[in-house]
């Protein structure tokens, strides 16, 4: 009897043991199956992408089991995404118990993803060593988002009006209107007649959601279009975006020569004048001088220096003359902004209203003469005297 129970007891138990070793081998296989590989993380450049551009999508790896695995290779599923160096691809390969790595696949929208959210699947087999394959492959959805939105480009500040010629300053305002920063932003300046102090200005990066301002200084010969481009990167992809924005001027940026009085003495001239800025900037070394038929004499140039916007100088100039001309061209020149040089010129007529110098004429005296008009006024008040006695 005992020997039989114990016999039982015996059987019991190598069936107990049994029963574990098979449960423990099953749930070591459904582990290798279904989780030894797993994705822990993935890495987009550009974090968002626009249409068409290319970019790198990075899959980080682990292996979580006790085994080492082969890895494959790796694939894009979905549709809204190609892979492109597919063909240059090769299976990841060995990867140790606990290892990690990193598969990297160059990726770009489809002509159909436009705009908004794709969500592209990763996926890779793998087979433990030794084993078989795996039936049920790693695979992880990425989201990526498609924005087509360009940047924003606009002025904040300008003069109130621009002359012709004359340096206008205007503050623009570059925004990053995208989900993620753009970088290498560079800006440059254009239009038919437009001068510009600087041609192009370097900015670099522009963050999420942010803008920044600069400030250039142009001058045009009349009303045209600024056109102000902007050139930057998102990920490895040029971009660029272009404005064009109106600019009138008023009037003409040129000095107006004034007040032209020319007087004769001794064979000399003098002339006074003055030369009007009409402009909203100052100008800069400023010269008048006499030209020909005029002969210096004297003081025959007049430097004026600086005259701010809207504003003038007076000049004196003396020369003498050659021949018998009616006219002396009166010339100014001066520096803009742009430390250019302009020229403009009036004429004055010689005016001879004094005695030449060999006509000496001395002083006489001069009797008093009463005019009519007080002689008649003093018999009228004579007979009114006496009429009254």
């Amino acid at each position: 009897m005992r020997a039989k129970t114990r016999t039982a007891i015996l059987g019991s138990l190598l069936c107990a043991l049994l029963m574990c070793t098979l449960a423990g081998s099953v749930a070591a296989a459904d582990t290798a199956m279904t989780g030894q590989v797993i994705v822990t993380g993935y890495d987009l450049d550009p974090k968002v992408f626009y249409p068409g551009d290319q970019g790198t999508l990075t899959v980080k790896l682990k292996n979580v089991g006790s085994t080492p695995v082969n890895v494959g290779m790796p694939t894009l599923l979905g549709g809204q995404f190609q892979y492109l160096n597919s063909k240059q691809m090769v299976p990841v390969g060995l990867l140790g118990a606990g290892g990690e790595t990193s598969v990297s696949l160059q990726i770009k929208p489809t002509g159909s993803t436009t705009e908004g959210m794709a969500y592209p699947y990763f996926s890779v087999g793998y087979t433990v060593v030794g084993g078989e394959n795996v039936d049920n492959p790693v695979r992880a959805q990425v989201p990526i988002e498609i924005d087509s939105s360009d940047l924003s480009i606009q002025i904040i500040e300008k003069p109130n009006m621009i002359s012709q010629g004359s340096m206008g300053k205007y503050k623009l305002r570059i925004g990053n209107p995208r989900a993620y920063q753009i970088t290498g932003l560079t800006v440059s300046i254009g239009g038919d007649g437009i001068t510009s102090r600087q041609d192009g200005y370097f900015i670099g990066t522009v963050t999420a959601n942010n803008y920044t301002d600069i400030e250039i200084d142009i001058a045009t010969a009349g009303d045209t279009k600024l056109i102000v481009n902007a050139e930057y990167r998102n990920g490895k992809n040029i971009h660029s975006s272009t404005v064009e924005i109106p600019v009138y001027v008023t009037g003409s940026s040129s000095v107006v020569i004034s007040d032209l009085v020319a007087t004769k003495y001794n064979n000399k001239y003098k002339v006074t004048g003055a030369v009007y800025n009409p402009g909203l900037r100052d100008i800069s070394s400023v010269v008048v001088v006499a030209g020909p038929p005029a002969v210096p004499e004297g003081s025959y140039q007049a430097a004026l220096g600086v005259i701010e916007g809207n504003d003038n100088g007076e000049f004196e100039l003396t020369f003498s003359v050659k021949g018998d001309p009616t006219t002396v061209p009166i010339i100014v020149t001066y520096q803009d902004e742009l430390n250019m040089y302009h020229q403009e010129q009036n004429v004055v007529s010689i005016i001879d209203y004094d005695l030449t110098p060999t006509e000496d004429v001395t002083p006489q005296s001069t009797p008093v003469m009463i005019p009519a008009f007080a002689v008649v006024g003093l018999v009228a008040l004579g007979v009114v005297l006496r009429t009254r006695k």
